[in-house]
């Protein structure tokens, strides 16, 4: 994430954020919907306890995951999307998921999300980064020594890559075709989701919106990304207009 701290007016104090724990204990919005896997569903328990009507939900709302019979139909109805999250690994017993990548602008709105589990011998984690359909993630740490800061958490995504993007120069060179920018844009899982949205048609003013980044653990996560989109759309059509002004005075200086 490039240059935060023009945008954040503590960034220390921001990015330096760090839970006490990746307990569900402390953490009522996932004790809440935390171990279910679609994200509709999801979404659906949050809008219905912000309304005061949780007990109106039929149980199907609550399961982890679906049967395999029923998101296999679901993807071959009218609304794929509606199996968002549906085909992300189960968690273990005493597994958490702290944090989630939804990819609204891609057609079945795929998720990656970050799963913790407490290390029996010390007060560290085991850490999972999963996507739908057997994505294998690469490049970030088996394990931590306790629950990573926003920061730490913002820098695994940035480092952390997709295992069939051999050369990640390959990204920060399209990146960089794109903005017309420097190397000062990370090429982590979420902004090569941020390329695979533009490539698959998305406008670039909509990205903010077309990608999300959730997390119980974590309230002003999603918040810095959206920021940081912004700030890398806004750049952007800066560097399109200098570009296009440029272009514009050496035409008019050619025909003198």
């Amino acid at each position: 994430m490039s240059n935060p701290g023009t945008r954040f007016p503590d960034a220390q104090r921001w990015f330096g954020f760090r839970p006490d724990s990746y307990s569900p204990d402390i953490c009522p919005e996932y004790s809440l919907a935390g171990r279910v896997r679609g994200t509709w569903r999801r979404l659906g328990i949050q809008n219905a306890y912000d309304q005061g009507r949780i007990e109106a939900l039929a149980p199907r709302s609550f399961e982890e995951t679906l049967p395999i019979e029923e998101i296999e139909a679901m993807e071959k109805g009218d609304k794929p999307s509606q199996v968002s999250g549906e085909r992300l690994p189960v968690l273990e017993a005493d597994e958490v998921e702290i944090a989630r990548v939804i990819c609204w602008a891609l057609g079945k709105v795929p998720v990656i999300a970050v799963y913790a589990r407490p290390l029996a011998e010390s007060s560290g984690y085991s850490l999972r980064l999963v996507s739908e359909f057997s994505t294998k993630i690469y490049d970030y740490p088996a394990t931590i020594p306790g629950p990573l800061s926003l920061g730490e958490l913002i820098d695994l995504f940035d480092h952390a890559h997709f295992g069939d993007v051999k050369d990640p120069g390959v990204l920060l060179r399209y990146l960089k075709a794109q903005t017309h920018l420097g190397d000062e844009h990370s090429c982590g899982i979420i902004w090569f989701t941020a390329i695979r949205c533009l490539k698959a048609g998305l406008q670039m003013a909509r990205l903010p919106k077309g990608i999300q980044v959730v997390s119980a653990f974590y309230p002003n996560l999603g918040l810095s990304y959206r920021l940081a989109f912004t700030a890398w759309v806004q750049d952007y059509q800066e560097a399109v207009r200098a570009r296009r002004s440029q272009d514009s005075s050496s035409e008019r200086h050619g025909s003198n």
